[in-house]
């Protein structure tokens, strides 16, 4: 069926979409490279292209998006010997690439279905309103960083917790916090102590749930 679909399918659009393949990729490539360029890095145009190439023909064979990333991450780490900031610039790339993806889906979401417009502006303020509380948790939880600079930085490492690339946060989001707070001096050890702390104190938020679970009625029995 799909070939028949794609032999039906006429050149001058299969040609078009071969293009749009091509500035999209084009386009992905470049982001990630403005990212690379951001903390000076020394890895040259070409190799970041083939780097992104490679691994993400790799990745196709991979759970979906997150085993193209995690071969880029471990390539570039092995190439650059800077794992902190190899994995950094591949999660900051995805999750501006998330970012941008649920900015678009919500205004298409408002605009076609208006009755939604005042329900997605509820939910997004208490999404802020939430998303605050986290960074000031994280703030109280001792390091001596100014509060402006965890509002500005956090919200990334909180972003992080929520993608499906490990179990509770653990390993990745780590990682990432450990990145955001080396400019302003904080130790990787006392960075990563926060880190774990805060996937700690959200698993801690999670115990009443527990407590219901093992208090759940037992289910109906079932005729025989």
């Amino acid at each position: 069926m799909a070939v028949s679909a794609v032999a039906r399918a006429s050149r001058p659009h299969l040609f078009l979409v071969r293009a749009l393949v091509a500035v999209a990729r084009t386009v992905m490539i470049w982001r990630w490279v403005l990212v690379l360029r951001a903390p000076n890095s020394s890895i040259a145009t070409s190799v970041a292209v083939r780097l992104f190439l490679t691994s993400s023909f790799v990745g196709s064979f991979l759970p979906a998006g997150v085993g193209g990333d995690a071969t880029r991450a471990y390539r570039l780490a092995r190439l650059a010997a800077r794992s902190g900031d190899a994995l950094a610039s591949v999660v900051v790339e995805r999750v501006l690439g998330v970012l941008s993806l649920a900015a678009l889906g919500a205004a298409e979401l408002a605009v076609w279905t208006p009755g939604y417009g005042w329900a997605l502006a509820s939910v997004t303020a208490w999404s802020i309103v939430v998303q605050v509380l986290l960074v000031v948790q994280a703030y109280v939880l001792g390091l001596t960083v100014s509060l402006a600079y965890y509002l500005l930085v956090m919200p990334l490492g909180l972003l992080v917790l929520l993608l499906p690339i490990s179990v509770s946060g653990f390993g990745v989001s780590q990682g990432v916090i450990v990145w955001l707070l080396r400019p302003v001096g904080v130790t990787d050890a006392a960075a990563f102590a926060l880190s774990t702390l805060i996937v700690l104190t959200g698993l801690a938020g999670n115990l009443p749930g527990l407590a219901l679970w093992l208090r759940r009625p037992p289910l109906p029995a079932t005729g025989a």
